[in-house]
């Protein structure tokens, strides 16, 4: 965890957020895209995305970063994965 600047996890609740995952995870909330997502809500399997997304669209990823991403599914079923950030897309604002 020392070498990920960020953490994009599914939207859900504060307790559920901090108590499942973030302090599992040892991270703090402002590495993930809590504020984007208190508003959207759960939307399912595109949360992970559209949090990636919000952290580009904010300047908060730069090149070089690396994000932990982590899906849920049905079932209880977890998907994780780490991006090292190489360049960032050419919509992306500069920072």
């Amino acid at each position: 965890m020392s070498d990920i600047e960020h953490v994009v996890l599914p939207f859900y609740g504060a307790r559920l957020l901090h108590n499942a995952h973030l302090k599992r995870l040892g991270a703090d909330v402002s590495q993930t895209a809590w504020e984007f997502g208190r508003e959207v809500g759960h939307t399912g399997g595109a949360d992970v995305l559209a949090g990636l997304d919000y952290l580009t669209r904010t300047s908060r990823i730069r090149p070089g970063h690396r994000v932990l991403m982590l899906g849920e599914g049905a079932g209880f079923i977890c998907t994780a994965a780490v991006l090292e950030i190489q360049q960032l897309p050419p919509t992306a604002p500069a920072g």
